[in-house]
């Protein structure tokens, strides 16, 4: 779940191959790789929107996939 007014729009509908730079800079900057690998894509996909009473989104349902392209 996440607030609509922080998150940007390629969050809803992205997906990311993970290669060594990508996983490089995620230690670098939070010190940890989260379980992800080389050769991992990661996906984001917009679930659902909960939206105030005057129909102004509030938040959002994001579904986040990994899955290697190399089978493991």
């Amino acid at each position: 779940i996440s607030w609509a007014d922080n998150t940007p729009p390629s969050a809803t509908n992205s997906s990311l191959l993970i290669d060594k730079l990508t996983l490089k800079n995620l230690q670098n900057k939070f010190g940890q790789t989260y379980g992800l690998a080389v050769g991992d894509r990661v996906s984001a996909t917009l679930k659902d929107t909960i939206y105030l009473q005057n129909g102004h989104p509030q938040f959002y349902i994001i579904e986040i996939n990994k899955k290697s392209i190399y089978g493991k």
